[in-house]
């Protein structure tokens, strides 16, 4: 607030709740994702928790997704559930999804649903999961990061096997040997056309131009910057595993949590 952190207190919420993540909604409620009490949703009336006692698999929660239909969809440490109309609905292995861990939430422009877990890529189109080339060459893959760029290209971060590229039914990867890290925690995009991209070795910005001539090319040699602690970070190591993991403000500061507290890297 005016550039100073402040307390906020939320009259209800436990004490002993860890949060993880928080997400406002287009009502303007707030959500509250713990990783040890499942969620609770914040002046819109009183607090209300959502945990294993009220319908929940787990109490872990990891990121919230708001769709164009006004559902909510929770990722969490076992099973992906959805908010309908104020119902509760489960999803898990048995109903499609790729495993039960589920870390990274994408609604594509065309409203497919992108499940990123521990396990694979789940999507789901007019309320159904899909199966098909795509969730099969990711069906090995801990998917950490969704991002679809302004061409429609979806950008997948993984937890050891890269970056991929979704784009024209085609998937291509781009990992160490392109300069990439191959472990990701979140992937942002800026303005300009910047891809920042960070993980346990630091933040990583790169052209998606670049990314995608070297996809058609195959070159070997990308043009990219890296930032880590010669540029001022406490540690290279930023956190991930729950989304969002970064975030580009309105006046182009790019934001990364990191082990050693918030890195900002100015416009």
């Amino acid at each position: 607030d005016n550039g100073k952190a402040v307390k906020q207190s939320v009259d209800g919420l436990p004490a002993d709740a860890r949060i993880r993540t928080i997400f406002q909604d287009r009502k303007g409620c707030y959500w509250i994702g713990t990783s040890n009490l499942g969620f609770f949703r914040w002046q819109c009336g009183p607090l209300k928790a959502y945990n294993k006692a009220s319908g929940l698999r787990h109490n872990g929660v990891r990121t919230f997704l708001e769709d164009r239909n006004g559902s909510l969809w929770v990722a969490t440490g076992s099973g992906l559930a959805r908010i309908q109309d104020g119902k509760l609905r489960l999803y898990y292995t048995d109903d499609g999804l790729a495993y039960g861990s589920v870390r990274a939430l994408l609604e594509a422009r065309d409203g497919e649903i992108w499940i990123g877990t521990d396990g694979g890529l789940s999507r789901i189109r007019d309320g159904k999961f899909i199966k098909d080339t795509v969730t099969e060459r990711l069906a090995s893959e801990r998917i950490w990061a969704l991002h679809q760029d302004a061409d429609g290209a979806i950008w997948i971060g993984t937890r050891g096997a890269g970056l991929f590229r979704f784009l024209n039914g085609r998937m291509d990867r781009l990992g160490s040997q392109a300069g990439l890290p191959n472990t990701i925690h979140e992937i942002l995009e800026d303005e300009s056309g910047n891809l920042w991209i960070s993980g346990p070795r630091g933040v990583l910005k790169v052209q998606r131009k670049d990314l995608n001539r070297a996809l058609e090319s195959r070159a070997k040699q990308i043009p990219m910057i890296w930032y880590g602690t010669a540029e001022g970070m406490r540690s290279v190591e930023m956190s991930g595993g729950a989304q969002p993991a970064g975030a580009v403000s309105p006046n182009a500061d790019v934001w990364f949590p990191s082990v050693q507290g918030a890195v900002v890297i100015p416009a």
